[in-house]
């Protein structure tokens, strides 16, 4: 009698966890993979220097300026339900065993200011080569549009174009490099 119940109760449970699977989209997690990123520049003590402009100015910047510039560029939480919702996951493998490119689009409908998160990962790695990503911001009369490039174990590169009544005002280009 216990070995029927027992397997009714496996066939129950397996039964329900694979529908509530097959309900729930799963995205790559981008911010923990910043956030880990992150951890291992603070734990090794790596120095960031901070490239600005196309005359290479540079400074050195502190890992706490660092972290809060990073997390500020890709503040998007996969785990919350309506972000998930607001992204479209495409995938494509390019077949030659160099990389698999998983993006997210932004609907139409969205509020997140990241528009495109593009995921390259080399096949057989859990870890990502680089993650690109384009945002909108939007400060009072300015839009603030940038493509940034974070190059795993070495560098965050941001384009930002600045515009006010759709005219390009500005343009600035940065770099950290560890």
């Amino acid at each position: 009698m216990n070995r029927i119940l027992f397997s009714w109760l496996f066939f129950v449970t397996s039964f329900i966890s694979c529908k509530e699977d097959s309900n729930t989209k799963n995205y790559y997690p981008v911010q923990a993979w910043v956030a880990a990123e992150l951890k291992n520049i603070d734990s090794l003590n790596l120095a960031i220097t901070h490239i600005s402009g196309d005359q290479h100015d540079s400074a050195d910047i502190s890992g706490t300026d660092f972290k809060q510039i990073a997390l500020g560029l890709f503040s998007v939480d996969f785990t919350d339900e309506n972000t998930r919702d607001a992204f479209v996951e495409e995938v494509l493998d390019e077949g030659d065993n160099t990389n698999i490119s998983i993006t997210y689009l932004a609907n139409e409908k969205s509020k997140e200011p990241l528009k495109k998160i593009q995921v390259n990962i080399k096949p057989g790695q859990s870890s990502p080569k680089s993650i690109y990503a384009e945002r909108t911001d939007i400060t009072d009369k300015t839009i603030i549009s940038r493509k940034i490039i974070w190059e795993s174990g070495h560098s965050l590169t941001v384009a930002s174009a600045y515009y006010q009544n759709k005219q390009l005002i500005r343009e600035a280009k940065e770099k950290f490099e560890w």
